[in-house]
């Protein structure tokens, strides 16, 4: 099979089933005191350009840490967890669309991610204008819309992961649509494409001379891809991705595979996301950044024919209303639980991770830094955003923080 590579050729960028379900259900519920959160950013803070205040402000102390900076052969890839449709998430998007919708809702990272790195983010919903509404129950439909692209991209987003079990919940025209609308927003898409071979083609960019390929997958899907008019796939076949990673292995210095997998909730990687790592790895992947079970797990060192390897088995959720229920008191319940989803802090945990590579030499790798700033959603009926840790209440972030620490391991230093 032939590959070619979706390329951006910018030279810098503008800084499951039933727990969805529930987290849909919880979009309204009483007001609480701020016991969970955040100082709420005014007005004002989000009405100013987000992607410039996060280039032109050097001296907010949220600037990036230092290992950001790339030198020669040297590159950065960052990543986060979810961004999740939720029915309230959208909602809220909406009411603060004049203030920047989205990129209102993330600003206080927007400073933390640099023109410099390649900056990526999981989407869980597509992005249309005719999108079913949401539901309750099984499976629910999620869906945003186009405008959403945009503003993801004001964040100082690269590329947008489209490979997830929510990515035909608008049917094959739904997907379509969210690819558009990438496109447009000048973003990447990873793991979706308006045919097959587009959906296993790697989106591929270059920093610092380091030429980087990023292909997305997903292990399962909602709703069924459609029928023989389908306009638009997305990456679910686990050979063609594998034999996708291989052939970019041979055209890229540094090859990333983001995997949608694992089980909800559950803290710990399980037996099926090690294996598809090794796979991964052994087929060419120097770094593997997991999402899907809504919560984090460990980032891990493994060996490569290359030289060093990275797997995230998952970065969480980014923004989301998972864990909306939970506040200070409330016990965490058991995953046996149905709705333990909703009252458990840990969905509400995230990290922007950063890994560092240096290529020294053609088929040669090896990992500078892993490096991670802690995030915390705040979430109310009537205010969603999230906040690096060292803005969250202070009853909030030393648990949190500690928990993300320990969720994240031994490789990754971790910073509020």
């Amino acid at each position: 099979m032939t590959h070619v590579f979706k390329f951006d050729s910018r030279a810098s960028t503008l800084p499951s089933g039933a727990l969805f379900a529930l987290a849909l259900a919880a979009c309204s519920r009483p007001q609480r005191a701020d016991d969970s959160g955040a100082r709420r950013p005014s007005a004002a803070e989000a009405s100013v350009d987000v992607a410039s205040s996060a280039v032109m402000d050097a001296s907010v102390e949220d600037a990036a840490p230092e290992d950001t900076g790339a030198g020669p052969r040297r590159v950065v890839v960052t990543s986060t967890g979810s961004v999740v449709l939720h029915r309230h998430v959208v909602q809220m998007a909406q009411s603060y669309r004049e203030m920047g919708g989205l990129s209102y809702m993330l600003t206080r990272i927007a400073p933390i991610i640099t023109p410099r790195e390649i900056a990526i983010v999981p989407l869980e919903g597509p992005l249309t204008t005719s999108s079913r509404p949401p539901w309750v129950g099984d499976n629910p439909a999620l869906g945003g819309h186009p405008w959403m692209a945009r503003q993801l991209a004001r964040v100082g987003f690269d590329a947008v992961i489209l490979a997830t079990n929510h990515a035909l919940d608008q049917r094959p025209d739904g997907l379509e649509s969210t690819i558009e609308s990438l496109d447009q927003a000048t973003l990447g898409a990873i793991g979706a494409g308006r045919s097959e071979e587009d959906a296993y083609t790697p989106w591929t960019t270059e920093r610092d001379g380091v030429r980087v390929a990023v292909l997305g997958y997903t292990d399962r899907s909602a709703f069924a891809p459609g029928g023989a008019d389908a306009r638009a796939f997305v990456a679910k076949d686990l050979s063609r991705v594998l034999e996708a990673v291989r052939a970019a292995r041979n055209a890229a210095d540094i090859v990333v595979v983001c995997a949608h997998w694992g089980r909800d909730r559950n803290p710990n990687a399980n037996s099926n996301q090690r294996s598809l790592a090794r796979r991964f790895v052994d087929a060419g992947a120097d770094l593997v950044l997991g999402a899907g079970p809504a919560v984090l797990q460990s980032v891990e060192r493994l060996t490569s024919d290359r030289g060093d390897a990275v797997v995230a088995f998952s970065l969480g959720s980014l923004l989301s209303n998972f864990g909306s229920a939970w506040h200070n008191g409330v016990e965490e319940r058991p995953l046996s639980d149905p709705m333990g989803v909703m009252y458990d802090p840990k969905t509400r945990d995230g990290a922007l991770l950063r890994v560092q590579f240096e290529v020294p030499e053609p088929g040669r790798v090896t990992l500078v830094s892993i490096s991670a700033v802690a995030t915390w959603t705040v979430n109310f009926t009537s205010d969603l955003h999230v906040v690096p840790m060292r803005h969250a209440d202070d009853r909030i972030s030393r648990a949190r923080l500690r928990a993300i620490t320990n969720a994240l391991g031994q490789a990754v230093r971790v910073r509020p």
